[in-house]
């Protein structure tokens, strides 16, 4: 696989390590986390039944190795008054999509971007009401 088709690490550019199969203990923390972000490591290793000590390792492997990607809120968008949303396909020139997916990345509000074909992407978007001149990446 070419490394810019390896899916990055917590910085950009950097590839991930090859994907290590997961035990059930990690399935089940990943279950747990997905459930609850804000789980403690206590009652973490409780549910999973193992000491602390393995529960906040095993979770670093998770995410050092990219599985767990980082922790957020799950915003209603509407409610924080951004309810208008987009979704946003581009035609791009040819090797150019790494320009255009940083750029992307700087809208606020781009909650997901994609290369969706050899010179496609698709970016959705969540916003307040209002509108904006985006800047042109020729």
């Amino acid at each position: 696989m070419a490394p810019e088709q390896m899916a990055e690490g917590a910085e950009p550019g950097v590839p991930l390590p090859p994907a290590r199969p997961l035990d059930a203990i990690d399935q089940d923390i990943l279950q747990m986390l997905q459930a609850d972000g804000r789980a403690s490591i206590r009652s973490v290793a409780e549910r999973a039944h193992v000491s602390r000590a393995n529960a906040y390792a095993r979770i670093n492997r998770l995410i050092d190795d990219g599985v767990i990607r980082g922790f957020g809120a799950r915003v209603d968008h509407e409610r924080a008054g951004q309810g208008t949303s987009a979704y946003i396909t581009l035609k791009i020139v040819q090797n150019s999509w790494r320009t255009v997916r940083e750029q992307l990345r700087l809208l606020p509000g781009a909650s997901h971007i994609a290369l969706v074909g050899a010179i496609s992407m698709s970016c959705s978007s969540c916003t307040r009401r209002t509108t904006r001149r985006c800047a042109s990446w020729s």
